[in-house]
């Protein structure tokens, strides 16, 4: 019971805290971890990912994707303090409504290929940190953040995090190319 606590205080702490960080970007749409099984593409210059918005993009994920908790959207300055968003980025992010369930799903679209790549890393480095959440706090949450799927196509990037990961990766690749 004190780990759950403990648990919910500091995911409850760290998501009040970043997003009174920052400015806020009312012209973004406020919408949503890693290790070697991370699925990563880098789209190369001559692919276009997608004509979609990021919150297209999302839409169509969360509707064919099945989470585990309902989702929450979240507002461009949660997005940019979790992810590092360059300014000219625009957002679709969500996160569970369960504070003790990982699900993620992001879709960031940015204004350049070289942004999208710092981007992913970013991304890259949010998954680490939840891995270590859920092994130490969560084990159960583990497989799906071992199959975290992080995919950079052209100026697109996108996470999602799921215990339906392999449907969600088929869903992903066919919508971001």
């Amino acid at each position: 019971m004190k780990k759950r606590a403990l648990f919910v205080t500091l995911a409850l702490t760290a998501v009040l805290a970043l997003s009174a960080c920052g400015k806020d970007d009312p012209g973004r749409n406020g919408a949503a971890a890693v290790d070697s099984k991370t699925k990563t593409e880098n789209g190369s210059g001559s692919e276009t990912a997608t004509t979609l918005s990021a919150s297209e993009i999302a839409d169509q994920i969360k509707s064919q994707v099945t989470f585990d908790k309902e989702m929450v959207s979240q507002d461009a300055t949660v997005a940019t303090n979790y992810f590092s968003l360059p300014d000219t980025a625009t957002s679709a992010l969500y996160f569970s409504s369960d504070v003790e369930c990982f699900d993620t799903l992001g879709v960031f679209e940015c204004a350049s290929e070289a942004d999208a790549t710092e981007v992913k890393n970013s991304i890259d480095m949010y998954v680490t940190g939840v891995k270590e959440q859920a092994q130490k706090y969560k084990p159960e949450e583990g497989d799906k953040t071992d199959h975290a799927i992080v995919k950079v196509s052209g100026k697109i990037a996108v996470i999602c995090i799921t215990s339906d990961y392999s449907n969600a990766e088929t869903v992903i690749n066919s919508i971001v190319k």
